[in-house]
């Protein structure tokens, strides 16, 4: 496969589209298995998620690149990679159509229950948002990985194990997603965030009121320090 997802401008490593592709896949795969997230899927959803549907979200979630594909990307990715740019150039070496056909060949060979039987899931908006949300996660967590290696790699502890951001000490932290749904962060008070924003004052916070959003000037920036309250 000719495609390309990503490059290291360092050291000139380059990843293709289907490794980065099957990169998130298996991130995917993973917060799908954790049991509160599969639970919020289903709800949405209105049914049970069988395992074959499940596999069919890794392979969608899988798909949330294939517009790399397309010329324009290609061209633009590959300024510093002399030989996939003449390909690109030339159309008739580069088929867009068959970079994608690939890419879905791949994903479902590596997931190949997605070809089962099974009843076609009840898509919703609340399904868009969640699925759309879960993506995301599954693309940060897959685009942590170092660009170079094998296309095929899921024995990557960021693929197997879904660690959060790093902690102060250079510690990853879990998202929690292989043990369940965890209490929330306490948030911090109104009084205590809304003194970064120009409009909304640490008064109108603490009386428990719902100011509106915060609007900016032109050449306007948000920042610390005291704002002033709301007139009237």
């Amino acid at each position: 496969m000719t495609a390309i997802a990503k490059t290291d401008r360092k050291t000139g490593a380059r990843r293709s589209l289907i490794g980065h592709s099957l990169d998130i896949a298996l991130a995917a795969a993973r917060l799908l298995a954790a049991p509160v997230l599969r639970s919020r899927l289903e709800t949405t959803c209105g049914h049970r998620l069988t395992e074959v549907q499940l596999a069919r979200l890794t392979c969608l979630a899988g798909l949330h690149d294939c517009g790399k594909a397309l010329v324009g990307f290609q061209a633009n990715i590959s300024v510093a990679l002399a030989q996939v740019r003449t390909q690109v150039a030339a159309t008739s070496a580069y088929d867009p159509i068959a970079e994608m056909d690939e890419l879905a060949a791949e994903l479902l060979r590596r997931f190949p229950t997605a070809l089962g039987e099974a009843a076609p899931i009840q898509w919703t908006c609340s399904l868009d948002h969640l699925f759309a949300g879960l993506t995301m996660l599954a693309d940060w967590l897959g685009s942590s990985l170092p660009v170079a290696g094998d296309d095929w790699r899921p024995s990557r502890r960021c693929l197997t194990r879904c660690p959060g951001p790093v902690g102060t000490r250079g510690r990853p932290r879990s998202t929690g997603a292989s043990r369940g749904w965890r209490a929330p962060i306490r948030p911090r008070s109104r009084a205590g965030w809304c003194g970064h924003w120009p409009g909304i004052s640490a008064r109108t916070a603490s009386h428990g009121q719902s100011p509106a959003c915060p609007t900016r000037t032109s050449g306007s920036r948000p920042g610390p320090g005291p704002s002033p309250a709301p007139s009237g």
